[in-house]
């Protein structure tokens, strides 16, 4: 997962992120994460900072809350040399692998993964992520990508929040596959 403080979106051309680095996350097999902050497009000496921590899971779960049905495979990643693996035969379940990240409120942020499915199922949106935001009182908002289903190879997906809310006390990075999903 690379979370990167790079642009702010307000109005302007949303800038390419062609300088993100793949992360790896879960979903039957998800990889690379992206996350960009930002106003207007940095030039390539200015590259942002990472907010993740361990966005490819190059050292293991450091820095994630992992629940019991994702793993870390090291025997397929999109780059690197490991990805984040969900295997989830509960339609039941809805766990998600998670990481608080920095923000400001106010901005924008872009985010992205890479993502590989095998056998991904259900009526929801298949294998994707999110970005959450909590508040004194709980869960305030959050940014959902549209994920997919069935058997894929190395596809991106990506999503843009609106503007974090001034209330907002933390922000999550989140990988998942919804309730009704196997």
């Amino acid at each position: 997962m690379n979370l990167s403080t790079a642009r702010k979106l307000n109005g302007a051309t949303p800038c390419r992120p062609d300088n993100l680095q793949p992360m790896k996350a879960p979903l039957i097999l998800m990889a690379s994460l992206a996350l960009l902050v930002g106003t207007t497009c940095l030039a390539a000496d200015h590259a942002p900072a990472n907010l993740v921590r361990n966005p490819g899971f190059e050292e293991g779960g450091a820095g994630w809350v992992l629940p019991k049905t994702f793993s870390l495979a090291g025997d397929v990643a999109h780059s690197g040399s490991h990805s984040l693996r969900i295997v989830n035969t509960n339609a039941a379940s809805y766990l998600l692998a998670g990481q608080t990240v920095p923000f400001e409120h106010g901005m924008r942020y872009r985010y992205g993964a890479w993502i590989k499915t095998r056998g991904v199922k259900g009526e929801e949106s298949g294998a994707t992520l999110c970005l959450e935001w909590s508040g004194a009182k709980g869960w305030i908002g959050g940014s959902y990508a549209d994920g997919k289903k069935g058997d894929q190879d190395w596809f991106h997906v990506e999503g843009v929040t609106g503007p974090i809310p001034t209330n907002a006390t933390s922000m999550n990075i989140e990988l998942y596959l919804r309730k009704g999903m196997t």
